[in-house]
């Protein structure tokens, strides 16, 4: 008989006078012993929809009002968008937009603020979108709910504007809710919150879908997070307070329990590695560290992308292309050491790394540390070894 190795560690929390006891029990490949649960969020109503930008800004909706917070990884919080017109689930798409589910549709909020509206209409029912994934070309798959009542699986299409019906359902309450796809194995996961089951499908090449069958089942889903090893790290809400953890077979692997909480909503990976699980219950918004890191929100971005004429490669040494090139380095420990924007016109390459290293304000010692190049929608990240005398690729 297979024993799986967990551990549970027991936190207690003085906040506001009470102790929380918050709970992880999952093996020590995901969680390091010892991780603690941290609030960086207190004083909201609502908790939903967690979605990370590629410089590590929190984002995240308060139902109630409804408004979207942003947290900067220094913990500064401030509210990003007032009167959010029931904004729900956030992604962000290759180009650091916010894409969000809105009472009556979707729309995307650049940098400034600056609101387009994707796709409207009045037919979505009282709740309107709830959560959404993303293709490689930007388009969308969300969810569409009514609590007690049938939802809707709708796909957008980015090159023709329009939506489709993917998934009605029948025999009701069918609450969708939490969806995620995995691009490269044309998978999609869809959370039935009142069903207590989570539901996976087969994606066709013109975008419909094929039942596979139930993956899991699990009190009241709502949102979910994939990591980089397949496994659903999926909210339980309505009354229930934890992330219960699921591998790609749909056998549990654990859970992590936050006390003080009318439940939990969502849940989102972030951090510049990808390591940081961001956690959102009724009134407060919490952070976990793992050990795998986790999908990001802005989905899988395919190393080869054509668009609008213009082929754009990654070969693996540098990028072809030009334009809006980031780098970003940090320690083997997830410890932030800076970032590098390049200018529009420089040809962005690994070497660039030595560069970043050699003009930062403080000497860093010779030792391994993680890159990540960013350009044109495209990602190339890996270990870069530094010497103060020779700062070379091995």
């Amino acid at each position: 008989m297979y024993l799986k190795k967990t551990f549970s560690i027991f936190i207690t929390l003085f906040f506001a006078g009470s102790a929380f006891s918050h709970t992880i029990d999952l093996p020590p490949s995901l969680v390091a012993p010892g991780e603690e649960i941290k609030t960086i969020k207190s004083g909201i109503n609502f908790g939903e929809g967690p979605a990370a930008d590629s410089e590590d800004n929190l984002y995240f909706t308060d139902r109630d009002p409804s408004r979207i917070w942003k947290i900067t990884p220094q913990g500064t919080a401030t509210v990003f968008r007032n009167d959010a017109n029931g904004a729900n689930g956030m992604v962000f798409d290759p180009e650091d937009h916010l894409i969000v589910c809105e009472k009556n549709g979707l729309t995307r909020i650049k940098r400034d603020g600056t609101v387009t509206t994707l796709f409207a209409a009045d037919t979505f029912g009282s709740e309107g979108p709830n959560d959404l994934t993303l293709t490689s070309n930007g388009s969308i798959f969300f969810t569409s709910s009514v609590w007690n009542s049938n939802g809707k699986v709708y796909f957008w299409d980015s090159e023709t504007k329009t939506v489709k019906t993917i998934l009605s359902f029948t025999n009701p309450p069918n609450y969708p809710n939490g969806i995620e796809f995995i691009e490269s194995k044309k998978l999609l996961y869809l959370n039935i919150t009142q069903k207590d089951s989570v539901l996976k499908y087969q994606v066709n090449d013109d975008m419909s879908v094929t039942k596979i069958g139930g993956f899991c089942r699990t009190p009241s889903p709502d949102g979910l997070a994939i990591d980089s090893n397949g496994n659903l790290w999926i909210a339980n809400t309505n009354g229930n307070r934890t992330v219960t953890v699921f591998d790609s077979t749909g056998a549990k692997l654990g859970s992590i329990s936050i006390d003080g909480q009318q439940s939990i909503q969502n849940c989102a990976f972030g951090g510049l590695d990808k390591k940081t699980l961001y956690i959102t219950g009724k009134t407060a918004v919490f952070s976990l560290r793992t050990l795998v890191a986790g999908r990001s929100t802005t989905g899988e971005i395919p190393v080869k992308v054509i668009g609008n004429g213009k082929e754009r490669v990654q070969r693996g040494k540098h990028f072809t292309n030009k334009g809006n090139a980031s780098l970003t380095l940090w320690s083997i420990d997830g410890k932030l050491i800076g970032n590098y924007r390049s200018g529009n016109s420089e040809v962005f390459t690994k070497s660039m790394i030595s560069q970043v290293l050699r003009k930062l304000p403080y000497q860093l010692n010779s030792g391994a540390y993680i890159y990540s190049l960013r350009q044109d929608g495209v990602e190339l990240s890996g270990i870069h070894l530094f010497r103060k005398t020779e700062a070379e690729f091995r």
